[in-house]
């Protein structure tokens, strides 16, 4: 289990920094902010991985990302399609 920071999240699905932080804000993403900083969050990639798979569920198959698409593969790991 890593955390990254709600961007480095971002950069690797591929979906937007403010998709994400809307997702934050909203109760859908768990993120965090470690004692001692005021400003970045960071999330555990298994936490964007249940996010993306909640998605999932409630659109076909995948998940619009920046005007990529983004897919659970069967092993579990993100893949940009």
């Amino acid at each position: 289990m890593r955390c990254l920071t709600l961007r480095e999240a971002a950069r690797e699905t591929g979906i937007s920094y403010k998709t994400m932080l809307e997702a934050v804000r909203g109760g859908e993403l768990k993120a965090f902010i470690p004692c001692g900083l005021t400003r970045k969050r960071f999330v555990r990639d298994n936490e964007v991985e249940r996010w993306l798979q909640q998605m999932e569920k409630g659109a076909p198959s995948q998940v619009v990302a920046d005007g990529r698409n983004a897919r659970i593969s069967p092993d579990g790991a993100l893949r940009r399609v």
